[in-house]
């Protein structure tokens, strides 16, 4: 953000120093023919004047140092990504642990490690993106992050099968506790229906 500042204003450096120019001339054209200058108008013109030199001695030694600074946010980059790398390597390994191919534990449980898991991915997605803006102000290739897309996709499938336990135990837990009679076929079968498509659609 720093360096386009400056990138712009010295593109303006340009429009200034015509103006410049213009003022001087306008000076000398005076001074030529003796004409008297109010002291409010000289006032300006050599704070005109004064400010246009401070602007182009400050952008000078910005510069100076701006090449420096630009390296070392290259480097800060460059080191980040590979590290960024990691920890999805490692998010996309704790996803494979006991806890979330055990049938036998509560779904609630295991929802909750996976939606804290799903935060983790969401915070790493935007880091990741926002490093590949940074690549792209800097003119650098823009990492890819292929396996990000991978334990997202992983991650969704596991949070869809669980969430479906989660609801199939709901729903038979309120069968379990009402008459037979007043089962609703119809609702009972449509619910089925719904469940065995969400399975269906999940890759085994």
């Amino acid at each position: 953000l720093r360096k386009k500042t400056v990138e712009l204003a010295i593109q303006s450096m340009d429009t200034y120093k015509e103006r410049k120019e213009l003022i001087d001339k306008m000076v000398l054209l005076v001074a030529e023919n003796g004409w008297v200058l109010l002291d409010d108008i000289k006032h300006h013109v050599n704070m005109i004047v004064q400010n246009i030199h401070a602007l182009d001695n400050g952008l000078a030694s910005f510069e100076s140092t701006c090449e420096d600074d630009l390296a070392k946010c290259i480097a800060d980059v460059t080191a980040e990504v590979p590290i960024l790398t990691k920890k999805m390597n490692d998010l996309r390994g704790e996803l494979e642990v006991n806890l979330v191919a055990d049938t036998e534990q509560s779904p609630d449980n295991v929802l909750a490690f996976l939606e804290h898991k799903e935060e983790t991915m969401i915070a790493q997605k935007k880091r990741s993106e926002l490093l590949q803006d940074f690549q792209a102000t800097l003119g650098q290739d823009i990492s890819e992050y292929e396996i990000l897309e991978e334990v997202q996709a992983d991650l969704n499938i596991k949070l869809k099968l669980w969430r479906a336990v989660k609801e199939w135990d709901s729903v038979v837990g309120e069968w379990e506790t009402t008459e037979l009679k007043a089962i609703d076929q119809g609702a009972l079968e449509k619910k089925v229906m719904v469940m065995k498509k969400t399975w269906v659609s999940l890759p085994m």
